[in-house]
């Protein structure tokens, strides 16, 4: 299975990057190699001293962009904040 533009377009605005045209070409050879290695590597098997068992599923999450959690406007953070700018209180040692 070769990756294609579109999916490497897709992960990407999934996760919130913006890429470059060289860039999207650059991750589009290396997902696919990275896929074929996986495969290679799916036909030789696990090791003859590990126990195969059935992976847990993992929950997936839905498959679309959304708002970033983690993002805090700056203002939010401060104990003052004027005109763009963190303000807080003098120094005693400035003050001499």
């Amino acid at each position: 299975m070769a990756v294609t533009r579109e999916q490497v377009e897709r992960m990407a605005t999934l996760a919130r990057l913006r890429l470059s045209e060289a860039e999207v070409t650059s991750f589009t050879a290396q997902l696919g190699d990275i896929l074929a290695h996986a495969r290679e590597l799916e036909q030789i098997g696990p090791a003859p001293d590990v126990e195969a068992g059935p992976a847990a599923p993992s929950p997936l999450r839905a498959d679309e962009p959304g708002r970033d959690e983690m993002a805090i406007l700056p203002e939010a953070m401060a104990p003052s904040w004027v005109d763009g700018f963190f303000t807080l209180p003098r120094l005693p040692a400035m003050e001499q």
